[in-house]
């Protein structure tokens, strides 16, 4: 039972430095393309603007009665999940390990214990998926 547990624990690190990993590497190109000429500049305002609704804001923790969406074999549940502007978003789960990627930002870690949060403020349609299984649900702010 010991050796299962630290699998899993070199797993779930594994996973963890692999995504900080893409994060940071989005994170430089994000820098050179904002240094670039006004050309680029000018077109990096213009996706912005047509980007909508806004992208949901990564927090450290939610309120207690905050929504829940758990991941598990099956996937997502519930795959479609209706939420107030300014709710935060708790993804959970109770065995295994999963990626999740919330409006195409980089994917968090979610495993039992470790769970990530999500704040939404702007109206819209969010989708979400699961990095290696492909599951998708999809969360609706009203």
């Amino acid at each position: 039972m010991e050796t299962r547990r630290i699998v899993a624990l070199a797993a779930s690190t594994a996973l963890l430095f692999a995504l900080v990993g893409c994060s940071t590497g989005g994170d430089e190109s994000a820098t050179d393309d904002t240094s670039s000429d006004s050309s680029t500049s000018e077109s990096t305002e213009t996706e912005t603007e047509e980007a909508a609704p806004g992208a949901p804001e990564f927090v450290s923790d939610a309120p207690d009665g905050s929504p829940v969406m758990t991941l598990s074999e099956s996937g997502f549940s519930p795959t479609t999940l209706t939420i107030s502007s300014g709710d935060t978003v708790v993804f959970t789960t109770e065995k295994g390990i999963y990626g999740v990627i919330v409006a195409g930002l980089d994917g968090t870690t979610v495993t039992k214990g470790l769970n990530e949060y999500y704040k939404f403020t702007d109206k819209g349609s969010y989708p979400v998926e699961e990095d290696i299984s492909g599951a998708e649900a999809t969360i609706v702010v009203k």
